[in-house]
This record gives C-alpha cells, structure tokens and sequence, in this order.
C-alpha cells in the first residue's frame, strides 16, 4: 500500500525570522482555507505563552496578550 502524506519543508533565513516566519504562516494557512482565524488565534496563544515566559510581568505592566 504506498503512503501518501502531505509534507511541507521550509529553509529559513535566521537573518530575518519576521518575514521568513510570517511566510510559513501565509503557506501553511493556504493549506486551512477556512481555518485561518483559528489557526492565527492558535498561533496567538502560543506566542503570548512564550512571551510570559522570557518577559516576566512588571509591576504596572497590564498583561502579555498580544491582542
């Protein structure tokens, strides 16, 4: 039985992760038509985590969402 997947490799450049990362982003939602906000919203969830990780809370500081 041959084995089908779907596979999507990528070559970054780390000399500009912004653009390079927000390509991914723009490829792998073309694969989700329809599930984009859910994917973005995912995306932003893991991105707020990440953030209270290595920029801890102040005080006065509000919060780490990236709404």
């Amino acid at each position: 039985m041959p084995r089908i997947e779907n596979l999507m490799r990528c070559e970054l450049n780390p000399a500009e992760p912004v653009q390079e990362l927000c390509a991914v982003i723009a490829a792998v939602s073309a694969y989700h038509p329809g599930k984009e906000t859910e994917l973005l919203k995912g995306l932003q969830a893991a991105i707020a985590e990440r953030l209270s990780i290595i920029e801890p809370k102040g005080e006065g500081e509000v919060d780490g969402s990236l709404s």
